[in-house]
C-alpha cells in the first residue's frame, strides 16, 4: 500500500514531526518513554532501554506530552 498526493498521484514519504518544535522525530534525539498509566514493569523496561540515549532520564511522560519525575519507592 502507498500514500499518495490525490492531486498528482504521486507517492509521498510521510515522516513523524515534533509539533512543538516542527523537527522530525528520529533517533537518537527522540526515544519512547513509558506513559502514566504504565506499569512499573513497563516504567523499567524503558528506563533501562534509555539509558544508553538518555542519561539520567527516567521520567514518565503525561498524556499531554509533559514530563513527570518517577516517584522512587523504598526497597
Amino acid at each position: 500500500m502507498l500514500l499518495v498526493n490525490t492531486k498528482t498521484g504521486d507517492a509521498v514519504d510521510p515522516i513523524l514531526v515534533d509539533r512543538a518544535t516542527g523537527r522530525p522525530i528520529k533517533e537518537p534525539e527522540y526515544a519512547f518513554a513509558a506513559g502514566p498509566a504504565a506499569s512499573e514493569r513497563t516504567r523499567r523496561k524503558y528506563a533501562s532501554a534509555n539509558r544508553a540515549t538518555v542519561p539520567g532520564k527516567q521520567d514518565s511522560i503525561t498524556a499531554d506530552g509533559k514530563r513527570t519525575a518517577r516517584k522512587r519507592t523504598a526497597k
